[in-house]
């Protein structure tokens, strides 16, 4: 709506510069003229882009009275540090969920914990030693059974929410 206005605004003024030369057919004063309205056109929509830049937050009043995490942009939010337990604890869920998958696109496979083990290595960027000693550590401390349990009721309460 504001580049109309500014548009029109335009247009009226260089009307009213060149009203009394209108009557000439001299082709050099239209060119003139025209690069004069395309010249104008683009500073005033510049000063008007500027000016209106600021307008799409909310205002510094509103901002400033929310508390200092809130003010923060979404990148430099600080972020929830979760524990190595909880980490590893994803990491079994998401190697649970790709097994099971694989498992059930090929149930004659035999090679589903090679493809779940490399697909976790890969994307995480685990070397064989640390991806064996995070399956030890997985197999021994009940991770994996946890993962399957956590899908488990991931599950249930979808089935709960879609009833």
């Amino acid at each position: 709506m504001g580049v109309f206005i500014a548009v029109i605004i335009i247009l009226v003024l260089v009307l009213y510069a060149v009203k009394d030369l209108l009557g000439e057919k001299d082709m050099s004063f239209w060119i003139n003229t025209a690069l004069t309205s395309l010249v104008l056109f683009t500073v005033i929509l510049s000063i008007f882009i500027i000016l209106n830049k600021g307008d799409k937050g909310p205002s510094v009043a509103v901002i400033q009275n929310k508390p200092a995490e809130e003010r923060l942009p979404e990148a430099e939010k600080p972020i929830e540090e979760k524990s190595d337990e909880e980490v590893m604890l994803e990491i079994a869920v998401e190697y649970t969920l790709i097994e099971d998958d694989y498992k059930k696109r090929n149930p004659e496979a035999a090679d589903y914990e090679e493809v779940s083990s490399n697909y976790i290595k890969q994307k995480y960027g685990f070397t064989d030693d640390e991806w064996s000693n995070f399956m030890i550590h997985a197999k021994e401390s009940g991770l994996l059974d946890q993962a399957r349990q956590k899908i488990k009721g991931d599950n249930d309460l979808d089935k709960l929410t879609a009833q």
